[in-house]
């Protein structure tokens, strides 16, 4: 099984920011991997482990500090980092961010894909679901915990969790602690837990390798 996880640098959390000209100044801001991003990664190597095979590949998209933040998945166990080269692409734009990512997955291929629920940075939480939209897949956001066999993803809601798995496209509306929302499973953002016009430059050696 191939999985992608999409995975975004973002500043930490703990980063003072400060402004300069009118614009936040980036000059001493430490960037890290976006934390939900993080458990993407974990969720994908759980499933590779369960497996007993299969390829994790970490796909980044930015300049080229980006790099480290593909370094750093690695060392948690991917397989394989790509870096998608960000020069012109408006990396704040969750439309034209999925644009970009659409082309890298189409070109890589893909069994399974993740990305974390949302960036800490902008907050827009939408770059994955226009991603799934591109890629033709079914989508589950906010997921907490996944099943391979059957295909399921189980997510949280106001009233306590649902579980989504292969068959209605439709969630069934159930009041109760836990429901149902079935779909089929190739795309999901991990809860516990990443983000343009153009063909994308990818660099299937990637750092870090």
């Amino acid at each position: 099984m191939n999985i992608l996880v999409f995975v975004k640098q973002v500043p930490d959390t703990e980063t003072r920011i400060q402004l300069k000209d009118g614009a936040v100044d980036t000059t001493n801001v430490k960037w890290v991997a976006n934390p939900y991003d993080e458990f993407a990664i974990e969720e994908a190597l759980r499933i590779r482990e369960r497996l007993g095979q299969g390829k994790v590949t970490v796909v980044s998209l930015g300049p080229d500090r980006v790099k480290e933040a593909i370094k750093y998945a690695l060392s948690l166990g991917a397989d394989e980092g790509v870096h998608l080269k960000g020069d012109g692409v408006a990396l704040w734009d969750p439309l034209a961010v999925a644009t970009v990512l659409a082309a890298a997955a189409r070109k890589l291929g893909f069994d399974l894909v993740f990305t974390g629920k949302q960036g800490v940075d902008h907050d827009w939480s939408q770059t994955g679901i226009i991603l799934a939209e591109f890629l033709d897949l079914p989508h589950v956001s906010v997921v907490v915990g996944l099943e391979l066999d059957p295909p399921a993803g189980r997510r949280q809601t106001g009233g306590g969790r649902r579980r989504g798995d292969r068959g209605v496209r439709a969630p069934r509306r159930d009041h109760r602690a836990k429901g149902t929302e079935r779909a089929p499973l190739r795309f999901a953002q991990r809860n516990h837990g990443r983000e343009e016009e153009g063909d994308p430059r990818v660099d299937p050696g990637g750092p870090g390798r």
